[in-house]
């Protein structure tokens, strides 16, 4: 599903983040990726879903090499295959819960097929990834007027619906308490073996790891050096 081949990425004018070598993910697999900060995970993410080129090496997803691909192309490849849940949330502050979480929907007809096929419409599909998160009382609150942990969890159903192939999720639990961190987590898991999804998931909370059959320290897996 995710393989990696010579990754190099740095910023300009300073040392290389990030040299991998070789990664190879398969589909269906749940991937604990940790490290100190500053290390690289979010940028190896955001490499992983197109969002940033890879200025050297290779990255294939579900058979597409991105490096061949446009900016648009990327984009569009993304938006049909990847549910992201950022650590800043992306939310749009000018939409509902409801119209956020079904968001992809729009932007994508393979994720609105599947949504409809599973759930009979888009709006069913949303309103069952928030009435596992506990935002079913909550569908045309502005998300502006939500706290940060309800905003994370908004976050988290709208990079599950359409039943993406790939599931990256940067500290999606970071804002969220104990009960809502372990809602959340059965939810992302049984969504994923469900869906045969394949799940890239970082955090710095290593209680989570033991939920994960693969963890990757990017220490060991980076040959960059020490952390930028």
């Amino acid at each position: 599903m995710i393989d990696l081949q010579q990754i190099t990425f740095g910023w300009p004018d300073r040392p290389a983040l990030l040299e991998i070598p070789q990664l190879s993910i398969e589909q269906g697999e749940r991937i604990f990726i940790h490290g100190p900060s500053g290390c690289g995970k979010t940028t190896l993410l955001n490499l992983i879903a197109g969002i940033h080129p890879a200025p050297q090496g290779s990255i294939t997803l579900n058979g597409e090499q991105l490096n061949t691909l446009s900016g648009s192309q990327r984009d569009r490849f993304r938006a049909d295959h990847i549910g992201l849940i950022f650590q800043q949330f992306n939310l749009l502050p000018y939409l509902s819960v409801q119209a956020n979480v079904e968001l992809p929907c729009q932007f994508s007809k393979i994720r609105r097929e599947r949504a409809e096929q599973r759930y009979g419409s888009v709006a069913e599909a949303g309103l069952s990834l928030l009435q596992e998160l506990g935002l079913s009382g909550l569908l045309q609150q502005p998300v502006t007027d939500l706290s940060i942990g309800q905003q994370q969890r908004v976050a988290a159903a709208r990079a599950l619906i359409g039943s993406p192939e790939i599931i990256i999720a940067d500290e999606p639990t970071s804002s969220l308490d104990s009960a809502n961190r372990a809602a959340f987590i059965e939810l992302l898991i049984n969504e994923c073996d469900q869906n045969g999804s394949t799940l890239l998931f970082v955090s710095h909370d290593q209680s989570l790891a033991q939920q994960f059959p693969r963890q990757i320290d990017l220490l060991q897996l980076n040959r960059a050096g020490e952390a930028v």
